[in-house]
């Protein structure tokens, strides 16, 4: 921004110049060097040079280093010699050599009827010129200038963000966690869900054994819903109808569960499944006696279901209309039981075949190609992007590269969408050609929910794990908590969360005290190259065409201590890079 300097009145009589002169004298003899011109109105790049606008030197008082007039350079013409007479530089006026009565290469310079112009070296813009007229055009021209604009050096800085010291006091208690098993109730399914549902102990007893609170719920993978119980959640031209509904068991369904795992291959499926089912479910309160036999039946739902399975666009569409109702909540975990990938049989290609637009808050999903053969690597890319962003784990039992060809001729590309979700949100996943693996996997999952359930999730996001610090209180004795993956904490990055490891620490609810480094919530900061010495009250910011205010808590500040510029506020993470006009 360009400050106005005015005037306040010229001198005209023979007293009023001659105590100008005197003060000229008394003002200017101990000239000051100055590390910015002021005449450069053009934008340097600090970062190209740290060297911008320090070619000139400018006279001033080094006494008084906060006044505007030691940054401004009025004249080096030894024709001309100017001063402000003020702190502010309001009131400039000149005293020049008679040669300079219609000389344009003066620094000013004036006819006799005192009509006065600057030059092409003055530092200031838009000037109005009083010059005294003398009638014989040889005595020294007085002149005051008035309603000037200052011409400011500016540059471009980069603000770059600038480490906290964040500190948490949280209690640990168990949270619910919700995990959703979505289960393919298409052809050649059923006797995967029996193995299934006969390795789900180890889930069970692996989320009991880390003392989590949880429960469990069941939807289908049938978009079209053709499965008795599953509702349907797009019709046959791509449009929504409506969000998947926790599947339900009717109440005059016996359990009657006979599997095996024979090379690896499962048998003593269930075709017509052992229930039947409607659109009525809820989840499964794992406290609840019958909690284990409630999500085995459901999950054997047999193979009736549309061969347009869509696993992941099924849970995305559960948990997102639990965003819009507001009962989104958290933590929450998936897992896909399917031998399709997430594409539907290219049910949902290309990409835009269906709308996925909404008007809930966080959405910035990655732009699509929105091709037929773009539309896996669309899938994958906005399906990481949303259960990533939710801070949802997706675990699978899936067509892995280890089945080969062995599922009726798919090749193992199928479920590539899916592992490459499992893999960014730090699932567990095993293949489904290999039954006898799914007891681990299983005991896997349930260690997961474990932790989600006890770990401690932090406000903000550290800069590196290693600046995370843990202290536990009880009784009114502190101890350190060791990062340790066998007998302390760990520290997950895609959660944001703190899990604790081993028998002193995993079950140790109550106080504790997390200090870290962070970067969200704090301060921005932009440094001025070493050579400039900026004068804080000339400072004017602009950052992606916002003027940013003055304001120590929503604005910027200037350091004094190394001239830097620090953003707090609504504009701590400012991006740059920012225009920064200064003397």
């Amino acid at each position: 921004m360009l400050r106005a300097l005015r005037g306040a009145g010229a001198c005209f009589v023979a007293g009023a110049c001659c105590a100008f002169a005197v003060g000229l004298a008394a003002g200017c003899q101990d000239a000051a060097p100055q590390r910015s011109s002021g005449n450069d109105a053009g934008v340097v790049d600090a970062r190209a040079s740290g060297d911008a606008g320090q070619d000139t030197a400018i006279v001033g008082d080094p006494t008084n280093a906060g006044c505007i007039r030691d940054r401004v350079e009025l004249s080096k013409d030894p024709r001309c010699t100017c001063v402000c007479s003020d702190c502010d530089c309001r009131d400039i006026q000149c005293k020049c050599d008679a040669a300079c009565y219609g000389d344009p290469s003066c620094p000013i310079s004036a006819d006799a009827a005192g009509t006065g112009q600057t030059g092409a070296s003055w530092p200031h813009q838009n000037c109005e010129l009083s010059c005294a007229p003398l009638s014989d055009l040889v005595q020294e021209l007085v002149c005051s200038v008035n309603n000037c604009e200052l011409k400011q050096q500016t540059l471009a800085l980069d603000p770059q963000p600038t480490p906290a010291e964040n500190v948490e006091n949280l209690q640990r208690a168990a949270k619910r966690v919700d995990v959703l098993f979505v289960i393919d109730n298409s052809g050649s399914m059923a006797d995967d869900q029996t193995a299934a549902a006969c390795a789900m102990d180890g889930y069970f007893d692996a989320a009991d054994a880390a003392g989590a609170a949880y429960q469990t719920g069941v939807i289908s993978t049938d978009m079209e819903g053709k499965h008795p119980g599953a509702t349907r959640t797009y019709d046959a031209d791509g449009n929504f109808v409506g969000a998947p509904k926790l599947m339900g068991v009717n109440t005059s369904c016996t359990e009657q569960l006979s599997c095996q795992c024979v090379d690896g291959a499962p048998s003593g499926e269930r075709d017509p499944p052992i229930c039947t089912f409607n659109a009525s479910g809820g989840w499964i309160d794992t406290s609840s006696a019958d909690a284990r036999r409630r999500l085995k039946q459901t999950v054997v739902q047999g193979s009736n279901g549309s061969n347009k399975e869509g696993p992941l666009e099924q849970a995305f569409r559960f948990f997102l209309d639990l965003e819009q109702r507001g009962q989104f909540a958290g933590p929450y975990e998936i897992v896909v039981i399917s031998d399709e990938d997430a594409d539907a049989d290219d049910r949902l290609c290309p990409f835009n075949t269906v709308d996925r637009s909404t008007s809930v808050g966080n959405w910035h999903p990655p732009q699509p190609l929105n091709t037929q053969d773009s539309c896996k690597a669309d899938l994958a890319a906005f399906y990481r992007w949303y259960f990533q962003s939710r801070g949802i784990v997706v675990h699978g039992v899936l067509t892995t590269d280890v089945c080969g060809s062995s599922r009726q001729g798919r090749g193992p590309e199928l479920s590539s969408i899916t592992l490459e979700v499992i893999q960014a949100t730090g699932g567990h996943h095993t293949p489904i050609c290999q039954c006898q693996d799914y007891q681990a996997f299983f005991a896997s999952v349930g260690k997961t929910t474990g932790q989600l359930s006890t770990s401690l999730c932090l406000a903000q996001q550290p800069t590196e794990a290693k600046t995370i610090a843990v202290t536990y209180t009880e009784g009114g004795q502190s101890q350190q908590v060791p990062r340790s993956l066998s007998d302390g904490f760990s520290y997950d990055a895609t959660t944001n969360c703190l899990t604790f490891h081993g028998a002193a620490w995993q079950n140790a609810m109550g106080s504790y005290r997390v200090s870290y480094q962070s970067v969200s919530g704090a301060s921005s900061k932009a440094c001025f190259p070493a050579k400039i010495d900026p004068l804080e009250q000339t400072i004017d910011v602009t950052c992606a065409g916002v003027s940013v205010p003055k304001d120590a808590q929503n604005g910027w500040r200037l350091d004094p201590r190394d001239d830097c510029l620090l953003f707090s506020g609504q504009y701590g993470d400012v991006k740059g890079p920012c225009r920064v006009s200064y003397l």
